[in-house]
Formats: structure tokens, C-alpha cells, sequence
């Protein structure tokens, strides 16, 4: 996803509504800097009359999409949000380039625990640990 058109493409395929608020919520999250907080957001949306449960509830569906990161909090306890314009670097390079060897094996392994894939039993405990499991 590079645009606010590309964002509101994906929702219209995930048979979401595109209503004019959330329209209005999804091409200002794009237009606001790169890590934003929901005062940010609220602030920008003010003039449209757009309601705060209504932002909430878009920017829980644009998270549950994809289409957006919730960062962690500052120091402050705000929590910041990031829009999702395209994989990084290092995202890339790592499709692109695997590494390999033990620790191409090693990282994978840690994808798959991400993932929710439990380790196989009949490895030994030496090829797991380290591993994160």
C-alpha cells in the first residue's frame, strides 16, 4: 500500500463499507506524518464532525486490516499509530535475500513461533534453544 486509493481499494475487497467518515479517516492517515496519536488524528478530523467512537472503531478495522500499525506508547502513554505505505528495507531485502545456513534455519524457526507453529518434538532441545521457544 503506497496511497489513501490503494488503502480504501483493500478495504472495498474485504467487503467493508467505504461510509464518508471512514473515507475521511483513512485518506487523513495518510496525509498526517508518518507515526501519528489519536489527538492528532482527532484534530484533523475536527472540522468534519466525524465522532470519536466512529474514529476508534475505523482505526480498530484499518488494524485488523493491515492497513495500519499501532506503535507503542511514549513516555506520556500516548500510543501512536503508523499507516502502512509499502514493506521496508530490511522487509524486502529479507524476501528478496534469505539468509541461509544455521542462522537462515534459526530465523525461521522464530517465524514460524510468531506465527503460532509449535516446535517438532523430535528435534533435540539444542537445535531450539536460543530460539525463542
Amino acid at each position: 500500500m503506497t496511497t489513501s486509493a490503494d488503502a480504501l481499494k483493500s478495504l472495498r475487497r474485504r467487503g467493508k463499507r467505504l461510509t464518508p467518515a471512514r473515507r475521511a479517516v483513512v485518506e487523513a492517515t495518510y496525509r498526517l506524518p508518518a507515526h501519528f496519536t489519536f489527538a492528532e488524528l482527532c484534530a484533523e478530523l475536527d472540522s468534519l464532525g466525524i465522532h470519536r467512537a466512529t474514529l476508534f472503531r475505523t482505526l480498530a478495522l484499518l488494524e485488523q486490516s493491515g492497513l495500519l500499525k499501532r506503535l507503542p506508547g511514549n513516555r506520556n502513554g500516548a500510543v501512536r499509530f503508523e499507516s502502512v505505505r509499502g514493506e521496508h528495507r530490511w522487509e524486502r531485502r529479507r524476501r528478496l535475500h534469505p539468509p541461509d545456513g544455521e542462522r537462515g534455519r534459526r530465523l525461521r524457526r522464530v517465524e514460524r513461533g510468531r506465527q503460532g507453529v509449535e516446535p517438532d518434538p523430535s528435534r533435540s532441545r539444542r537445535d531450539v534453544v536460543g530460539t525463542g521457544w
